[in-house]
């Protein structure tokens, strides 16, 4: 699910929006680091790729449902 934020400690900065680090981690753990101090982030470059990859599924996914429904 996407999220507005704004960053710790910075007063009147702009809002931002993102993923839940620890949602995405339970999914798919290689995209999320862990900092130092035990903070998570979320890889969001390679977030894009999995996106992609996810659309392209789902395209082959519907396609041959249409295929299915409408007998091609």
């Amino acid at each position: 699910r996407k999220v507005y934020y704004t960053y710790l400690g910075e007063e009147g900065g702009k809002v931002d929006i993102g993923v839940i680090a620890q949602d995405v981690q339970k999914i798919c753990p290689e995209i999320v680091d862990v900092n130092e101090d035990g903070y998570l982030s979320v890889a969001y470059d390679r977030l894009s790729i999995l996106a992609l990859a996810a659309i392209d599924d789902l395209h082959i996914r519907v396609k041959k449902l249409e295929d299915k429904v409408f007998k091609k």
